[in-house]
């Protein structure tokens, strides 16, 4: 029979263990208001759901935990399940978030939704062939990624991406805001509808494939734009450089960028120092660079000019 069962400290937690009080099946509501409750043991039997409702949590052992306005900190726990209110910090784990919450996540798998807040952190690891935890984000969900985290991203989610990390939407539309830097990597190779923006710098790529959307895309510092298809506004600074390969792209190319390949009718403006290296037929191609005037500079012609004439009204 299922038994409810509410905990106000490790003291009294520890003591039903000890006197196997607990089966799997128990409901135990944590309150950890005076002290943090730790929660540690791998006694046999002990109940499998918690929910955390008040104060602080720290857990390590295995379980199910619903964290309401209170904190938790999880390590290798079975499941995480943030609701309105809630502060966790977890590692490997899997992690579930509904409404306003904040997240702390290192080698988690998670899926957040509505108004969280998550740090994620995955350690880049010299062997690729480690499984790197996917977060999934929907709604209005705010990421800022670092290491080599992924990312699965839909509606109108903020992302904020660090070293290796690699932002996707799959086949979901898209509507929100990614900001790359270092090595970051935002694929968006086959993104159904959506008008979304990236901002690209440091050594990041983009890469670029819509199908009845649009992206705005402003790259600087190193960054890479690759350009499959869609309807794509794109500008170039510093040593950016892009490849357009398909019809859609119009691009705006300034200080010392360049465009590698364009292709298809695509149309793109030089300024400053930009170059465009290759360039096919239907490609518009306006070169808006100031062109310097050749001989020497007005300041130095005036002086020669002027001397005939004072040798004259001697």
């Amino acid at each position: 029979m299922t038994q409810h069962w509410e905990i106000r400290s490790t003291e009294e937690f520890e003591t039903l263990v000890r006197r196997h009080q607990f089966q799997p099946s128990d409901s135990v509501v944590l309150r950890g208001d005076a002290a943090p409750i730790v929660i540690r043991s791998a006694a046999h039997p002990r109940p499998h759901r918690f929910t955390v409702r008040s104060g602080k949590v720290i857990a390590s052992n295995r379980g199910i935990y619903r964290v309401g306005q209170a904190e938790l900190v999880a390590t290798m726990v079975d499941k995480v399940e943030a609701m309105e209110g809630a502060t966790v910090t977890a590692e490997g784990t899997d992690v579930e978030a509904m409404g306003t919450c904040r997240l702390t996540l290192t080698r988690c798998y998670g899926l957040l939704h509505d108004r969280a807040v998550a740090e994620i952190f995955d350690p880049i690891v010299a062997d690729r062939r480690t499984d790197v935890p996917l977060i999934r984000a929907d709604g209005n969900v705010q990421l800022t990624a670092r290491g080599c985290a992924r990312l699965q991203v839909a509606e109108y989610v903020e992302v904020e991406a660090y070293d290796a990390v690699v932002v996707s939407s799959g086949d979901h539309s898209f509507l929100g805001t990614v900001r790359l830097h270092d090595r970051a990597t935002a694929d968006f190779s086959s993104v159904v509808g959506g008008r979304f923006t990236v901002h690209a710098d440091g050594e990041s790529v983009v890469r670029i494939s819509i199908s009845g959307g649009a992206a705005s895309v402003s790259a600087r510092g190193h960054a890479q734009v690759e350009h499959q298809g869609g309807e794509l506004q794109l500008t170039l600074q510093e040593h950016a450089h892009a490849r357009i390969v398909r019809t859609g792209a119009t691009v705006y190319a300034y200080e010392d960028s360049c465009v590698l390949d364009a292709r298809g009718q695509a149309v793109v403006v030089l300024r400053d120092r930009a170059t465009c290296m290759r360039a096919e037929n239907d490609v518009r191609l306006r070169d808006e660079r100031v062109q310097r005037p050749s001989g020497p500079p007005v300041a130095a012609v005036a002086p020669a000019l002027a001397a005939p004439v004072a040798r004259a009204r001697r």
